[in-house]
């Protein structure tokens, strides 16, 4: 390639105005909810625990750890009420233990950081699940397999 094809005249590159209003990019992640974690991913009480247990008061605003479209919205097997998202890259996230019908519905596209629900103890002894007080039970699936939340909230 030829170098002169390269550079720009200093008449021309002046004559380009400049602007300060780029917006930012999105958000990749972020945390689903404010609280304390009372449990983490891993081996817990002679069991795995598959997610991330954030805790809170009873109507504390659970949002989208990450852009994507909801795949189920209400009561769900183990957790009672709760949100599942699809996102990019085989990524998926499920939010569960809500206090009530969450505020999204099965194909809503929602950005990261968009509210979905709020925090609440409910969940399904006929499906295997249980909760122990108002929390979000936080988990993240690659490929259909459960990983460490951690590795990926800012």
């Amino acid at each position: 390639m030829r170098v002169d094809l390269l550079t720009i005249a200093p008449p021309t590159l002046a004559a380009v105005p400049e602007t300060n209003d780029i917006p930012a990019p999105p958000p990749r992640w972020v945390w689903p909810a404010r609280g304390t974690i009372t449990s983490t991913f891993g081996r817990r009480w002679g069991g795995f625990h598959n997610g991330l247990d954030i805790a809170n008061a009873a109507w504390t605003p659970i949002y989208a750890a990450r852009a994507g479209t909801i795949t189920e919205a209400g009561w769900c097997r183990g957790y009672g009420y709760c949100v599942k998202i699809a996102h990019d890259s085989g990524l998926a996230t499920v939010y569960g233990h809500l206090i009530d019908q969450p505020i999204v519905a099965r194909g809503d596209a929602v950005a990261a950081g968009e509210l979905i629900a709020y925090m609440g103890s409910t969940y399904d002894r006929a499906g295997g699940g249980y909760s122990t007080g108002v929390h979000l039970h936080f988990t993240v699936t690659l490929n259909g397999s459960a990983v460490d939340p951690l590795r990926f909230l800012p």
